[in-house]
Order: structure tokens, then C-alpha cells, then sequence
């Protein structure tokens, strides 16, 4: 029994020493590197290294050179087998309102290797909620909506999705 123990002890130390150790800023400027080829920048944020996470606050996002959104904070919270993203406050700028007709209180990514192929995505916003994911192998992204029907951001949205026996759906392949 107490091998067993000693064991549990020995991959746990293991797991949270990789956790707390992982270099968390060089997978975001990693990232923000490969974001850069679609011509999306992330400026303007100020980036804390915790303990368990990486905190990126008040950023704004530039396509093509132009400010499209801004966000509070992005949290990503890397733990090896189940690694999240939280993003909060998202919103468009106002030249992009017809183009981005939604902004969202809290956006939730989470991924896990046991799943490799899929991106489970859960939001927030002005909008209503909604979840689906993001299907890594197609490049396809589905979201079931929830709208709050007398939103003026559903109205806007409603163009972009469909109305289905499921409910209101968005989707898109990338």
C-alpha cells in the first residue's frame, strides 16, 4: 500500500512541477506568431505569469492593421490533460458591429488530448448563450444559440445563422 502512495506522490509532483514550470509566455507569443499569418494581431495587453495560468488583460485585436475588438482578459489555464481558455468581455469596435454583431461576457474553450480532434466552446453574451465546438480535423466550427429574442445583437446575428429542428445553429468552415 504504502509503494502505491509513494507512487500517487511521485506523478503528482510530476504533473504540477510540469504545470508550474511550463514556459506559458513562449506558447502565447507562439501562438500570437502563428495568429500573425491571418493577419490578426494582439496588442496593447499586459501578460501575467501565474502560477497555473497565463493572464493576458486589456488587449485589442487588429485585422489587416485595423483595432476590429478589444477584451478584458483571457485566462488560459494549461493543466496538461484538460486545458482551458476564458475570455471575458469581448467586444467588437464599432466599425465592425455590422461585420461582428455580437460581443460576449464570457467565452469558455476547452480542450483535452483524450478528445484531439475537438474544441468544446461555451459563451455568454449580449446575444443570448450558446455552445458547440470547434472541430480541429474539418476546421469546422458549430454553435447551438440560445438567443435572448428581443436582442437587438440576435437581430443582427440572425443573418449569419439558420434556423433548424435543433434550434438556431452557426456554422462555418474554415
Amino acid at each position: 500500500m504504502q509503494i502505491l502512495i509513494k507512487i500517487f506522490v511521485i506523478i503528482l509532483t510530476i504533473l504540477l512541477s510540469l504545470i508550474i514550470f511550463m514556459p506559458k509566455k513562449e506558447f502565447y507569443f507562439a501562438m500570437e506568431k502563428r495568429v500573425l499569418k491571418s493577419e490578426i494581431i494582439i496588442s496593447d495587453e499586459k501578460i501575467e505569469d501565474n502560477l497555473f495560468s497565463l493572464d493576458i488583460k486589456k488587449g485589442n485585436i487588429y485585422y489587416q492593421d485595423v483595432k476590429s475588438a478589444s477584451f478584458d482578459k483571457i485566462a488560459i489555464k494549461p493543466y496538461l490533460l484538460y486545458n482551458r481558455v476564458i475570455i471575458r468581455n469581448f467586444k467588437p469596435d464599432t466599425g465592425f458591429s455590422d461585420i461582428i454583431p455580437v460581443s460576449f461576457y464570457k467565452a469558455t474553450l476547452i480542450y483535452t488530448p483524450f478528445l484531439f480532434d475537438k474544441i468544446d466552446i461555451s459563451m455568454k453574451g449580449n446575444f443570448g448563450e450558446a455552445e458547440g465546438y470547434f472541430d480541429i480535423l474539418e476546421k469546422r466550427l458549430k454553435l447551438y444559440i440560445k438567443p435572448k429574442e428581443k436582442s437587438k445583437a440576435f437581430s443582427l446575428l440572425k443573418r449569419f445563422i439558420k434556423k433548424t429542428e435543433e434550434g438556431w445553429i452557426y456554422e462555418k468552415k474554415f
